[in-house]
Parts: structure tokens; C-alpha cells; sequence
């Protein structure tokens, strides 16, 4: 097996970046992706100086995944 990779996500939006790295879903879903590599995303930002309501959004997504 390869040795895992860690990335680092900057200005990762929904995070779109680390789904074509780590894949996902789970097995049989409709949406699902097998991961590009043995790719371990270790830390992300996303900053949005205005608070907007899309910031909600972002942010839930990244902290679930």
C-alpha cells in the first residue's frame, strides 16, 4: 500500500479540492467516488470577510467531512 499523502486545502470554498482527493460517499451510493490516491487532507481554510449565509454552508461542510 502507498504511503498516505497529507494535503493542505487553502481557500477550499465546499471544499471541492479535497472531494477529487479523498473521494466520497460511501460504497453503493448514488454519489460516489473512490479516492484519487491515499490523499489525507490534514488542514483547510476558508475565510469570507463578509459572513455571508453561503459561509454556513462551507463551513458545515468541511467540519462534516
Amino acid at each position: 500500500m502507498a504511503a498516505e499523502i497529507r494535503i493542505a486545502e487553502l481557500f477550499a470554498g465546499v471544499g471541492g479540492f479535497r472531494l477529487g482527493l479523498d473521494g466520497y460517499g460511501k460504497k453503493g451510493d448514488a454519489f460516489y467516488m473512490e479516492p484519487a490516491g491515499p490523499f489525507h487532507t490534514v488542514w483547510a481554510n476558508q475565510w469570507e470577510p463578509t459572513r455571508r449565509v453561503v459561509n454556513s454552508f462551507c463551513r458545515f461542510f468541511l467540519e462534516k467531512k
